[in-house]
């Protein structure tokens, strides 16, 4: 867990560096979703959580990350972004990112 902690805080050190928003996108209660970040240590590193469980829709559907990308004004095409499970990847093919 060790590398796997160092590489990711790499990683958020590199996407701060470009000014990339970075928001987790989650199915978790968001008291879970924060709980998790907290004690994992990157929280602060995040600029918010849009946890699916308040929407009317979860990943699979494509309303968590439409709701970031609204909440930036964003392009879909201009987004990355990075998924652990099949449903997340289900959500962000059919966000179009």
């Amino acid at each position: 867990l060790g590398q796997a902690t160092t590489a990711i805080a790499e990683f958020l050190d590199l996407v701060e560096r470009t000014g990339w928003y970075r928001t987790v996108v989650t199915n978790a209660p968001l008291a879970n979703a924060e709980q998790v970040l907290a004690e994992a240590g990157p929280r602060d590193r995040f600029d918010g959580i849009i946890s699916a469980v308040e929407l009317t829709d979860a990943k699979p559907h494509p309303l968590p990350y439409l709701i970031r990308l609204e909440l930036l004004d964003g392009q879909p095409e201009a987004a990355s972004r990075f998924e652990d499970s099949r449903a997340g990847l289900r959500s962000v093919v059919s966000a179009g990112l």
